[in-house]
């Protein structure tokens, strides 16, 4: 489990959404205490759709990155662990 965004470039396998316009992934945006990171590394399942981005993650091959609103039931219910919070 990464402790920090940088440890996702180390081999973790992610799900990453892409853009409808050029298919590359959007990079995996953090901000703490108005430090701002992006991060781009290669993923194993690339969707462009939200639906099929959930159902990726849900499927469980790897870490991904979506909007709060999209995941409040999913963690409630033990289906996703949310990691990175902070």
């Amino acid at each position: 489990m990464p402790a920090y965004p940088d440890e996702l470039r180390n081999g973790h396998r992610l799900v990453s959404y892409l853009s409808p316009q050029t298919s590359k992934p959007f990079p995996l945006r953090f901000e703490r205490q108005g430090e701002k990171i992006e991060i781009t590394c290669a993923h194993r399942i690339g969707v462009n759709e939200s639906n099929a981005h959930l159902a990726a993650g849900l499927a469980g091959p790897g870490i991904m990155q979506t909007f709060d609103y999209s995941l409040s039931s999913i963690l409630l219910q033990g289906e996703m662990v949310e990691i990175l919070h902070e």
